[in-house]
């Protein structure tokens, strides 16, 4: 069953809340947002099959050491019992926004081995990465060319309001999106 942040389990929304505890922690004072997109934030959720999306913003570039500990706490965390896909953005990064956005550290299910094997033999050296999607947003103006962005557009275009003409908005869906 599909479902969204409002929706979720008690089990989705401690396992969440656990996992901001955790980065807070680790972050300290660097720490500045923790925020959920994708399907959890916009209602397509499936506990069976979806991953947990979080986008959190930080102060400054992160250290080598504190990507250690962020690893290492997402190689333990993650799918017990959610897979966890996670992009770490500073401010200067949002500052100086290009898109696709670049991230100071991500982590998904798709690199855990990459980072078990660096961790295991000390060689994890990342510093920031540029050019991958943190956030992929389709608009019903984009023309996408890949099943993963045709697939992510399609549950996303609910979300978009045509404004082209503000004699007819679509004020009921203004409503109920933006729950004014």
């Amino acid at each position: 069953m599909d479902s969204s942040w409002e929706t979720s389990s008690l089990e989705i929304k401690g396992f969440v809340n656990n996992l901001l505890y955790k980065t807070k922690e680790i972050l300290k004072e660097d720490f500045i947002g923790f925020y959920l997109h994708g399907s959890l934030a916009m209602g397509g959720f499936n506990s069976k099959s979806s991953d947990i999306d979080v986008l959190i913003i930080t102060n400054k570039t992160m250290t080598v050491g504190i990507k250690r500990k962020l690893a290492e706490l997402l190689l333990s965390f993650s799918n017990k019992p959610f897979p966890v896909e996670i992009s770490f953005v500073n401010m200067e990064q949002l500052k100086n926004w290009t898109h696709p956005c670049p991230f100071d550290f991500h982590y998904s299910e798709f690199w855990r081995g990459k980072y078990q094997d660096d961790l295991s033999k000390d060689t994890y050296r990342h510093s920031s990465t540029k050019g991958e999607m943190t956030i992929r947003v389709y608009s019903s103006w984009d023309k996408s060319t890949s099943e993963q962005a045709k697939k992510t557009q399609k549950w996303q275009l609910s979300y978009f309001v045509d404004m082209s003409d503000p004699s007819k908005l679509p004020i009921d869906k203004i409503i109920e999106l933006y729950s004014l």
